[in-house]
């Protein structure tokens, strides 16, 4: 399954704000779940199909999407999460050049 970009996670679930709630973002996949579920677009299904719903096949893709959507914001959510209490609590960006590199540039005793 190929990866997909965050603008494009965003795109499929129509979540347009930056930082979406972990709320929002299983909302906007029910909703795609809803739209785009392989059963639910199936031609057989004479209640949902009609011409402007998307075809079965091309639909399981769109929903395998959608899946990956969900994980790719998800994790941006639980990460900026734990960023942000990163922030609060040092006071700083968390920088990998900082001054554990000049503790370590002279060695080991």
């Amino acid at each position: 399954m190929p990866s997909i970009s965050v603008h494009r996670a965003r795109l499929l679930l129509q979540l347009y704000q930056r930082n979406p709630t972990r709320g929002e973002i299983q909302d906007a996949f029910l909703r795609a779940a809803k739209k785009y579920h392989p059963d639910k677009c199936h031609p057989s299904n004479k209640n949902v199909a009609s011409s402007t719903s998307p075809s079965s096949s091309s639909s399981a893709v769109t929903f395998r999407e959608c899946l990956e959507a969900r994980e790719i914001l998800l994790k941006q959510q639980k990460h900026g999460f734990h960023h942000s209490i990163r922030r609060a609590t040092t006071g700083t960006h968390y920088n990998s050049s900082s001054s554990s590199s000049s503790f370590f540039a002279s060695g080991f005793p």
